[in-house]
C-alpha cells in the first residue's frame, strides 16, 4: 500500500492463486459431503429394518479423517508459502 510506510517484498502474481484456492474449495466440499455422510446419510440406512443395506459406519469415519487430513493440507499449504518469504 502506498503511504502506509511499508515495503513488500513479494508480490505473488494472482494467476497463480487459483490452484490453491480451487483446491481448498474442493477439500471443503469434500469434506462437507463426508460429514453429511457420517452423520445423516448412514444413520438414515442404517435405521432401516432391512439388515442389507446397513453400511458399516467406520467407513465413513475413515472417509471423514481423510477428507481432514486433506483439507488441513490445502489449509497450511498457503500458510507456508508464506512463512518461508
Amino acid at each position: 500500500k502506498e503511504g502506509d510506510g511499508s515495503i513488500v517484498l513479494y508480490e505473488r502474481d494472482p494467476e497463480r492463486n487459483t490452484l490453491p484456492r480451487a483446491a481448498f474449495l474442493v477439500s471443503s466440499l469434500n469434506s462437507l459431503y463426508w460429514i453429511w455422510y457420517v452423520f445423516d446419510f448412514v444413520p438414515a440406512v442404517n435405521s432401516s429394518p432391512i439388515q442389507d443395506l446397513h453400511i458399516d459406519p467406520a467407513y465413513g469415519f475413515g472417509g471423514l479423517g481423510l477428507s481432514i487430513l486433506i483439507h488441513s493440507v490445502f489449509t497450511l499449504y498457503p500458510l507456508s508459502l508464506v512463512s518461508k518469504l
